[in-house]
């Protein structure tokens, strides 16, 4: 059986891989050691690759074209680091991290006439050999070879690696090139796919925060500015406390945890993208720690997080949850649930809110306060209905918009794990 070949390999290649160590691969190229206020977005004789943007902002490949880098203030440490300036095919590793992530690297191309220089805490290597576009920029990003530095990584509370602590690694790689475009290609079209997605999905998000802007009256005027047709009239000013049968919070003990619990004790970290969220810590009690209010919480109430993290929302729909204290319960009355729901996520409520917490170290947004909140509300329910459904709808596309992207980020992951040796 051949033993140096990947899980899944592209039809027509049956060849085993090679293997060679990073020292008889790879030449090292001189990095600076620049700062960031050393660098400006402006302009300048080269350009710069920090650490932090590998770690941070740069994919597995670096394209010079499309991606914006700093240039470099002083045009004699330019000159100083001509010799080592970067080409097609270099790579740049991240010598330094908080975390295990020491060690990502990025795969420059399209450098063309273009200076660009290594900077602070990046390890800039060449290969020795022709490899195809693309392929090492993945490949040192899998797991199959960043598994290897884990026991090289030097540091507590700052992790960092060596060049001379990769010299025993070992690459793997199909000796014929053809192969190795398939691979570098595959990963750039399922970046290409997911940049795509995106995009969608920061398109979809300016929609929706544009429209919580203009689909509720500015602040001195009784209508909005976006209006659906058939609909007309001033909208009634009403607080908060006016529109619910009640206002309360959790509760401000410590309940009795039980590890099978058949309720989970939530505070308003529970609380996200407008759902009850459950995490692998989140505990549990029984029925019998419940108060009254807990009883009480029907399908018509809404959660808002007021302790630490403000203005978290959330839809009650008769989950089996115990509230803590950073979370208040809103128990609507003669308002469409959708429509409150989405006009608490208007930028005048949330500026009311963060105006009128107290506390100093952790923020609170007290119970009185949630009650003197004034909003307008359209007379008719039936506008109440149509803005709180449209809003429901963008809320749908931008989660299926977010699932595809998970997916296609998993597909990666897994093949990232699967395609390499």
């Amino acid at each position: 059986m051949k033993t140096n070949v990947p899980e899944i390999r592209f039809q027509g290649f049956e060849e085993e891989w090679e293997t060679l160590e990073y020292k008889d691969l790879f030449s090292k190229l001189s990095n600076n050691s620049l700062s960031r206020d050393e660098l400006n977005y402006s302009s300048g004789s080269a350009k710069n690759v920090h650490y932090g943007d590998v770690l941070i902002k740069f994919s597995e490949i670096l394209d010079i074209k499309t991606e914006i880098l700093p240039y470099i203030n002083d045009s004699e440490i330019v000159m100083k680091y001509i010799t080592s300036k970067l080409r097609d095919g270099d790579i740049v590793m991240a010598d330094a991290a908080e975390d295990e992530t020491v060690g990502k690297c990025t795969e420059l191309v399209n450098v063309k006439n273009e200076t660009i220089l290594a900077g602070l805490h990046t390890i800039a290597i060449r290969p020795e050999i022709d490899f195809a576009s693309l392929y090492l920029g993945y490949y040192l990003n899998s797991d199959q070879y960043h598994s290897q530095l884990l026991r090289l990584m030097q540091g507590t509370k700052v992790s960092s690696i060596s060049n001379t602590a990769l010299r025993d690694t070992i690459i793997s790689f199909p000796s014929d090139k053809s192969e190795q475009t398939k691979i570098g290609s595959y990963f750039k079209n399922l970046d290409r796919l997911i940049t795509l997605k995106q995009r969608k999905l920061d398109k979809l998000k300016n929609v929706k925060k544009s429209m919580l802007e203009k689909m509720f009256p500015r602040e001195g005027a009784a209508v909005p500015e976006i209006r659906f047709q058939g609909f007309s009239g001033e909208w009634e000013r009403k607080t908060l406390g006016e529109v619910t049968l009640k206002i309360g919070d959790g509760l401000h003990g410590t309940p009795t945890y039980h590890d099978n619990g058949e309720f989970y004790f939530i505070n308003g970290n529970n609380l996200i993208d407008g759902k009850i969220s459950v995490f692998k810590d989140t505990r549990r009690v029984n029925e019998d720690a419940l108060f009254s209010d807990d009883k009480e919480l029907n399908e018509n109430t809404i959660l808002l997080s007021i302790n630490g993290t403000i203005g978290n929302l959330a839809l009650y729909l008769g989950e089996k949850v115990m509230l803590g204290k950073s979370v208040a319960y809103l128990m609507l009355n003669k308002v469409y649930k959708l429509y409150m729901f989405y006009v608490l996520q208007n930028s005048c409520i949330k500026q009311y809110f963060f105006s009128n917490l107290t506390g100093s170290t952790i923020k609170n947004l007290g119970l009185e306060t949630i009650r003197k909140t004034c909003l307008l509300i359209p007379i008719q329910i039936e506008e109440q209905t149509k803005i709180g459904n449209y809003f429901k709808n963008l809320d749908r596309l931008i989660s299926l918009q977010q699932k595809e992207i998970e997916k296609l980020k998993q597909i990666k992951s897994s093949c990232l794990s699967k395609m390499f040796v």
